[in-house]
This record gives C-alpha cells, sequence and structure tokens, in this order.
C-alpha cells in the first residue's frame, strides 16, 4: 500500500563547512499536510531539495514508502511529487 510516507533516517547535509541538517530524522505521514517554517537560512528548502534529490546526503537516507529514494528513478520520483510555494 502506498501512503505517502516520508522518512529521514539519521540525513546529514552541509554546504560546503556549513552543517545543514545533522543526523536529522523526520517523520511524515501519508496524507499529512506539512508547512515548513522557519528563518532565512534554516533549510526549508534544502528539506524539499533533498527529498527531489537536487543534492547527494552526506549520509543517512530519505525514504518514501519505505523505499530509499536514492534506489528511484528520478523521473519518476519528481513526477510523483507536488511543491506549493510560499510565492
Amino acid at each position: 500500500i502506498h501512503t505517502g510516507e516520508i522518512i529521514f533516517e539519521n540525513v546529514s547535509f552541509h554546504y560546503g563547512k556549513k552543517k545543514i541538517f545533522e543526523n536529522k530524522n523526520v517523520r511524515i505521514h501519508g496524507g499529512e499536510k506539512v508547512g515548513l517554517v522557519g528563518f532565512t537560512g534554516a533549510g526549508k528548502s534544502t528539506f524539499i531539495n533533498l527529498i527531489l534529490r537536487f543534492f547527494p546526503l552526506a549520509c543517512g537516507k530519505i525514504l518514501i514508502d519505505k523505499q530509499e529514494i536514492a534506489s528511484v528513478n528520478l523521473k519518476s520520483l519528481r513526477r510523483q511529487i507536488a511543491l506549493i510555494p510560499q510565492d
């Protein structure tokens, strides 16, 4: 059953030497609506860009419906995700 659950397991990511996420663990249940809120540079866009695989992870993994996104066809992954920007 595909519910759309997204899981970040010990995800670390950095831009150069600047750490954005360090061992981040997040679970978003399928069907749940989530708003990302924070100051400029807090990692909101990066969070989405990691799910869309625009950047490689330093470590950890991201799963959608218990399937690691690193093993999913990129075109297929991006076709299944909708984003509503603030603008």
